[in-house]
């Protein structure tokens, strides 16, 4: 309806308009999917790890560990321990390693050759640290597998890897923190007392 009350067709300036405004919509409508798919592309998909279970949490390590996955194909430091796949032989699938999905690494060696060549069985030591729970993954030729210590784990670890081959790199995980336990009034009066006696005697020598 035009101002002064008629009915009719819109003038073709008007149409002109509008279907610059239906173009405009349609190109920012494609725009936005084309971007859609662009970061769904881009998100890295997870890898699926499947392990043959042939590890073992007792013969493989020491101390022992409380549980372990593996072997499986695929190289420890390529492996995102939180936002991974991994397969049991009873067909469970867990997200993260051991099913946590917050773990910080804190140690690895890249090259363990280096260090101990053709490495089937040696050791390393853990960085001390305050980690509740600590996995080990060690790489042997072309598979790895991890080692999960509930009630954390520093110091010194002997191996064998499960499949017989040379360790060729590792990588120590961490997750939740132990709280530390203060030392009783009558601890720190013991311990003074032994450092007192202790002089004492140096004193005497």
């Amino acid at each position: 309806m035009f101002a002064d009350g008629r009915r009719g067709a819109l003038p073709r300036a008007c149409e002109g308009y509008s279907t610059n405004i239906l173009k405009t919509t349609a190109a920012v409508t494609a725009a936005a999917a084309v971007a859609a798919v662009v970061m769904a592309g881009g998100a890295s998909a997870a890898t699926l790890y499947v392990g043959n279970g042939t590890c073992n949490k007792v013969v493989d390590v020491d101390p022992d560990a409380n549980e372990c996955f593996g072997l499986s194909k695929g190289n420890v430091q390529q492996i995102n321990e939180n936002s991974d796949k991994f397969e049991y032989t009873d067909g469970t699938v867990l997200t993260g390693l051991f099913g946590i999905t917050n773990w910080t690494e804190f140690q690895k060696e890249e090259n363990f050759e280096n260090i101990q060549s053709d490495a089937k069985a040696g050791w390393f030591d853990i960085a001390e640290n305050y980690y509740q729970t600590v996995a080990v993954l060690l790489k042997s030729g072309n598979q790895w597998a991890a080692y999960k210590y509930d009630n954390g784990l520093s110091g010194w670890l002997d191996f064998q890897t499960a499949n017989g081959k040379g360790l060729s790199n590792y990588a120590v995980l961490g997750t939740g923190m132990m709280t530390p336990v203060p030392l009783p009034a009558a601890g720190w009066l013991l311990l003074g007392g032994l450092a007192a006696l202790k002089r004492r005697r140096k004193t005497a020598a």
